[in-house]
């Protein structure tokens, strides 16, 4: 059978500017637009050399006024991302080890999009056991 070998989701946007902006001033990463000038109706936020995230002008839906959209980046010292980022942008869930053993923090986007920094520390590294907020 033939192989899936890479998929990407396409998130919407009212505006891609103050986004694909967001993206480069607080994670430090590149874009790239389609056409070259606003306003853009299509960005690519490269993360990494082989990670992307896609974005299009048009409406966002958020039935619940939260996102239901997370995207899990797998990346190396959850801990100093979490220090470079807790004062800088909307923190959803401070960093916590998870019941699975993940050490994970959340930060919502301009447009409230979920990202999920996420790093397997050993057991030994000391951090806060997640504690899901009562309902």
């Amino acid at each position: 059978m033939p192989a899936i070998l890479d998929a990407t989701p396409v998130l919407h946007a009212p505006d891609l500017t103050p986004v694909l902006e967001w993206y480069k001033t607080h994670l430090g990463v590149s874009y790239w637009t389609f056409p070259e000038n606003p306003p853009f109706s299509f960005g690519c936020v490269q993360l990494s050399e082989s990670v992307q995230l896609f974005y299009s002008q048009g409406p966002t839906v958020h039935l619940s006024g939260e996102s239901t959209w997370r995207t899990y980046l797998r990346v190396s010292d959850v801990q100093g991302w979490y220090a470079h980022l807790k004062e800088r942008v909307k923190v959803v869930q401070p960093l916590a080890r998870m019941f699975y053993g993940d050490v994970e923090f959340v930060v919502a986007d301009p447009v409230g999009y979920h990202l999920v920094f996420s790093e397997l520390l050993p057991p030994e590294v000391e951090v806060p056991l997640y504690q899901e907020a009562a309902t």
